[in-house]
């Protein structure tokens, strides 16, 4: 069976605001080199500063992400301690990541149950025009 796709404002808004969680993820783990993600929490551990502890749905989301970008990430081993694994980028990850235009409005695959669903985001909103200061001589 085929994925449902949704195609009005409001899941496209949603998949837009996945799409640059996504990317948010992505730039913490530039930051920090090594990033230790728990895909569900269930132990409801305190999060590091080197640390992403997630809920099962957002998990869920994320590792869509890491399957279809498997060039992008590499994904280290399993810390019983840490109750996460490590994700650290390759050089294809970060130079998505400084040119994600090509990448930005690719479909969202998401949902729990059987098949799923698809919905392209809408696009990023666009840099806001600057209004030149108007300067006023007293």
């Amino acid at each position: 069976m085929k994925p449902k796709r949704f195609t009005d404002t409001k899941h496209r808004e949603i998949a837009r605001s996945t799409r640059d969680w996504c990317w948010s993820i992505m730039e913490k783990i530039d930051r920090c080199g090594t990033l230790w993600i728990c895909p569900w929490n269930k132990r409801r551990m305190d999060e590091g500063p080197d640390e992403l502890r997630l809920c099962l749905f957002s998990g869920c989301d994320l590792a869509e992400w890491f399957g279809r970008h498997k060039e992008w990430f590499v994904e280290g081993d399993w810390s019983d301690e840490r109750d996460a694994r490590a994700y650290s980028l390759t050089d294809a990850g970060r130079t998505a990541l400084a040119n994600r235009e090509p990448y930005d409005m690719e479909d969202v695959h998401a949902g729990l149950v059987e098949p799923g669903y698809v919905v392209t985001p809408l696009p990023p909103p666009s840099p806001k025009a600057t209004t030149p200061e108007v300067v006023k001589n007293d």
